[in-house]
């Protein structure tokens, strides 16, 4: 029977939470932020369930990094004197966490060729897509020059001849595929 590789991502993320002072309108206010911490257990304990349910190894973890950015200002207008204080602060916390996973399975010769298919099939219209897409995005346009003759431009190249600039484009299809 053969032997499979599968891979796949689990996402925990259980965000930040601010912890904001009593507002005191002379001296501006000051907010605390850090993740949330109740939640962080949760989220890790329903991954790891998720992973040791489907028999997954982990192989490898990504921090999720994010930040928050609060400005705050405070304006005291007097009869003859005013005067304005501002600030801002930014706090990068971690967000949550990605477990890259993979797992070795058997599968039948009939799965295996069925995923082998599906595969190729797969890889087959992502080239054709990709082929698509650089045929639309670099077309050979033609521009008549002031004085008579036509050059033709390809991914910013000009060419005399149509059939070069032709050939070139040929030549980039044929490594694509």
């Amino acid at each position: 029977m053969p032997v499979i590789f599968e891979t796949a991502m689990f996402r925990a993320h259980w965000g930040f939470t601010r912890i904001e002072p009593h507002k005191n309108k002379k001296t501006g206010d000051i907010g605390i932020i850090e993740p949330n911490v109740r939640a962080i257990e949760d989220e890790l304990a329903n991954t790891m369930v998720q992973i040791e349910q489907g028999n997954w190894e982990i192989k490898s973890t990504l921090p999720l990094i994010a930040s928050e950015y609060a400005t705050h200002s405070t304006i005291n207008k007097q009869m003859d004197q005013s005067y304005a204080f501002a600030y801002g602060y930014g706090a990068p916390f971690t967000d949550g966490i990605i477990f890259l996973c993979q797992r070795k399975t058997q599968v039948s010769e009939d799965e295996f060729a069925a995923r082998e298919q599906t595969r190729l099939v797969q890889e087959a219209t992502r080239k054709a897509e990709r082929i698509k897409a650089f045929e639309t995005e670099f077309p050979i346009t033609e521009k008549r020059k002031l004085l008579g003759g036509t050059i033709y431009i390809f991914k910013g190249m000009e060419y005399t001849n149509k059939t070069i600039a032709e050939a070139e484009r040929n030549e980039i299809l044929a490594r694509m595929k």
